[in-house]
Formats: C-alpha cells, sequence, structure tokens
C-alpha cells in the first residue's frame, strides 16, 4: 500500500513538473491568438435581412437585390490573449479584411467601434477606431486580403481600462453594391484583428502586402 502510495506521488509530481515546463511555451501560444471570423458568422441589420446570401465563409448580395444598395452586417469582438500584446513599434491594433471589390460598382466599408460604458445612456459614447475601405486597394474579380490600422490614434483595446469604465468592441462591415448581375457587387470572405501591426514613424500603415 505504502509503496503504491509513493508511485501515484511521484507520478502525480512529474505531471506537475510537466505542466510547468509547458506553461510558458503554452502562454506563448496564446499570446498569438488573434481574434478571427468568417463574413457568414455576422449578424444582418434587421433593415438588410433579405438583401444578404450567407454561403460557406463567405456573405454575399443576393442576386435579385434591386440596385443600388447596401447592408450592414456587425460582429462582436472578445478579448483574446494576441489583442494584449506588448506595446512597441511592431504591435498596433490591426484590422485585415478578406474581401471582394471587382470594381466601381463594388465597395467594401469596415469600421472598428469602441463602446464605453458610460453613465448617460441618451448618448452613448460611440468611436470609430479603425476604418477599411476597400476603394483605396486596386480592386479584382478574386477575394483579396488587405490589413489596415491607425497609426497615432489607436494603440491598444482597452476592455477594462485602468479607471474601470468598461469597453466593448464590435466590427460594422457596410457591403455596396450599385450594379445588376450576380458578379456585380462586394463580397465579405473572414474579419481578423491582432496587435501585429506595424506603424513607421511618418504615420503611414505599413499592410505587408
Amino acid at each position: 500500500m505504502k509503496s503504491s502510495r509513493n508511485i501515484t506521488s511521484i507520478l502525480l509530481w512529474a505531471v506537475m513538473v510537466l505542466m510547468a515546463l509547458n506553461a510558458p511555451k503554452t502562454m506563448a501560444q496564446e499570446g498569438y491568438r488573434i481574434w478571427t471570423s468568417t463574413a457568414s458568422t455576422g449578424v444582418v441589420d434587421e433593415s438588410d435581412v433579405d438583401k444578404i446570401s450567407f454561403h460557406g465563409p463567405f456573405a454575399t448580395f443576393k442576386p435579385a437585390v434591386q440596385t443600388p444598395t447596401q447592408a450592414v452586417i456587425r460582429y462582436n469582438v472578445v478579448a483574446v490573449d494576441g489583442l494584449f500584446a506588448q506595446g512597441g513599434v511592431l504591435t498596433w491594433p490591426s484590422l485585415v479584411v478578406n474581401y471582394r471589390d471587382n470594381g466601381a460598382n463594388a465597395r467594401v466599408l469596415v469600421y472598428l467601434r469602441e463602446y464605453e460604458f458610460g453613465a448617460n445612456p441618451r448618448v452613448p459614447p460611440l468611436t470609430t477606431r479603425v476604418v477599411f475601405d476597400s476603394d483605396l486597394f486596386p480592386q479584382s474579380n478574386d477575394y483579396q486580403t488587405r490589413a489596415v490600422g491607425n497609426c497615432g490614434e489607436f494603440n491598444k483595446f482597452e476592455f477594462v481600462p485602468d479607471n474601470l469604465n468598461a469597453r466593448a468592441y464590435y466590427l460594422e462591415a457596410n457591403l455596396i453594391r450599385n450594379g445588376s448581375g450576380v458578379d456585380s457587387g462586394s463580397g465579405l470572405g473572414a474579419l481578423a484583428l491582432s496587435r501585429y501591426g506595424v506603424c513607421l514613424q511618418n504615420g503611414r500603415w505599413l499592410t505587408g502586402n
């Protein structure tokens, strides 16, 4: 019986040692867990539910939708370790968008909104932190990925800042379609947020593309 207890103690000790050795590695891996979402997991605004079609990861306009038109899809952002990397030149908040904009009849806008739990409910303290505009990049018939930030203005997420006035974040995607036909219009594939953007000294944003 005593021998059995000793073996059990040794096994427990060995497990604890292994857990301790793996803890730094696990913490480091968790630091790279950025926030991601496929486009089809968003919540379409009530006024636009008849316009948007979800198929696989994608969000696009239904072919029969009258043009010109636009639709809003929102995505809740939750706190993950990858949003809290140590601040520095290489760790500015980055909004990554996988989208389709095939020409003048299409446009994709994505806004990172910050809501601060305020004392005055009649005037919600809502701030737009980052804006993505597909018209600022070359158009393509294929889905492409771009990243943007807000250098000098938004340098960190503050879900619970020092004054304990909690803040919530969400992404608001606005799909715009001005032409007709199945292949005329915008599409959204996926969204991501991280703290691994690069902000150059002159205030320009380096996308890595």
